[in-house]
């Protein structure tokens, strides 16, 4: 019985572990996606800031 309840709390942890890491993969992904987006604007923007000028 012992070693059972030891393998659940192993494996507990480790879908705590996934999850944590899961969340913290999916904020890089929002953070790399947001950059994606500024470089997007910045090529959109700065020719009409260029022909302005």
């Amino acid at each position: 019985m012992r070693i059972l309840t030891v393998q659940l709390v192993t494996v507990g942890n480790m879908g705590y572990n996934m999850r944590i890491g899961c969340r913290r993969y999916a904020t890089k992904l929002k953070i790399i996606i947001l950059c994606e987006n500024l470089i997007k604007w910045c090529h959109l923007i700065w020719p009409l800031a260029d022909s302005h000028v």
